[in-house]
């Protein structure tokens, strides 16, 4: 599937005077969520989230396949953990959310997760490094690809990001919000008429609050909901005998984290 996009990413930062206090972390190892792994022991391999925005992907998951095996299909048995914490559906994040992406290639880390998987994927998220800062990126192509021998429809892919963050002394916070729409490529045949092109809708919002009661110690807390819908509609046959088909599929989820 051929994608072409123009993209416009815009990032507006907030100077001011102020102390800020961070829990006291150790760079020289990664939180897997169950454990951690020292670095100098760990092969990995690290992804800026600037690097994810290059190409227009509809799905978080989709691009760090792509990144990391050149290809949408490569390694499928994947655990994520973000921030930390496990997730089961990697999608529920946009790319514009993402800092760094680390693959990490580890019996012991694959094992904590049941063994099944292949590779861990660890993922930070933007938490913003100045007192305050806001991000307004836009995002749009044309989409066509290629079945065949036959021609497909050409249609439009968007997606439009706001993020916003405050860090003070003892608390930090920040909330984005995302509206993607992507449309598939169908095939242009005398006897298909399509009604409603093979489209996904989402909408996600993401937020977290971060408490310091001291150095040593952050208590955070992260809300994530996404609403998405995919839907398609066609009409087969010629002006004897025709068939009209729809399909639609509506989610929401909603996915709460507590850590400490």
């Amino acid at each position: 599937m051929k994608r072409y996009a123009l993209s416009l990413a815009l990032t507006l930062g907030v100077l001011e005077f102020s102390t800020r206090a961070s829990a006291q972390t150790d760079s020289s190892r990664y939180d897997i969520g169950y454990l951690t792994l020292n670095k100098d022991f760990t092969q990995h391999i690290s992804i800026r989230g600037e690097d994810l925005e290059k190409m227009p992907f509809t799905n978080l998951s989709d691009a760090i396949r792509a990144w990391l095996f050149g290809a949408y299909t490569g390694q499928s048995f994947l655990a994520y953990v973000v921030d930390g914490n496990p997730v089961m559906d990697v999608n529920l994040y946009p790319i514009y959310d993402i800092e760094e992406v680390t693959y990490i290639s580890n019996a012991v880390a694959t094992a904590a997760y049941g063994g099944g998987q292949k590779g861990l994927v660890l993922i930070t998220t933007r938490r913003g490094k100045r007192p305050a800062g806001m991000r307004v990126t836009a995002q749009t192509g044309l989409v066509k690809g290629n079945s065949g021998l036959d021609d497909t429809h050409t249609n439009i892919y968007h997606q439009y990001y706001l993020g916003a963050y405050k860090n003070m002394d003892k608390v930090s916070f920040g909330v984005s919000e995302d509206w993607q729409r992507d449309i598939l490529p169908m095939e242009k045949r005398p006897t298909l008429t399509v009604n409603t092109p093979n489209n996904l809708r989402r909408w996600r919002t993401n937020g977290w609050l971060d408490w310091r009661p001291d150095q040593r110690n952050t208590i955070g807390i992260r809300l994530g909901y996404m609403d998405q819908e995919f839907a398609e509609g066609w009409t087969t046959g010629d002006n004897n005998n025709t068939s009209r088909e729809t399909n639609n599929q509506h989610t929401q989820v909603v996915i709460p984290e507590l850590s400490w």
